[in-house]
């Protein structure tokens, strides 16, 4: 399968795929985890044991939901994800989900995605999931 870049004329994330990752982030049904992409260990505060993500993995979820991406969970660990390449992901996207998304490419010098970095890092210092959203909002 080829995987394309969906940015629109703006270079920007392909906005179908933000407005539903947004969606999804300030919807209240995904208990926020950090420095994984999914939590399996997570309880919530009705003692109900769920999922939590961070907001890559709820990107990566819904990767998973296409059956277009090549984006499926790892069938030997629930917390991972794998791309079409083998690749496994459990506190970063691979590239594939950043194309899947159409997520443009920008990087430092050190070849280090900012704007990735930036996300991940608001997700897992205290940064809540709607702030997160009107970040990717202002800036995707």
């Amino acid at each position: 399968m080829t995987l394309s870049l969906s940015k629109d004329s703006n270079g920007r994330m392909d906005p179908e795929k933000r407005d539903e990752w947004i969606s999804r982030l300030e919807s209240g049904e995904y208990p926020q985890a950090h420095a994984r992409l999914v939590d399996s260990q997570h309880w919530t505060d009705a003692g109900e044991k769920k999922n939590a993500y961070c907001c890559w993995g709820v990107l990566c979820e819904m990767a998973v939901e296409d059956p277009e991406s090549g984006i499926e969970r790892d069938p030997e660990h629930h917390e991972y994800f794998r791309d079409q390449y083998g690749n496994r992901m459990w506190a970063y996207p691979t590239a594939a989900v950043l194309e899947w998304a159409g997520i443009p490419p920008q990087v430092n010098l050190d070849g280090e995605p900012i704007e990735h970095t930036h996300v991940a890092q608001m997700n897992d210092t205290g940064f809540e999931f709607p702030q997160i959203a009107e970040w990717i909002r202002t800036n995707w």
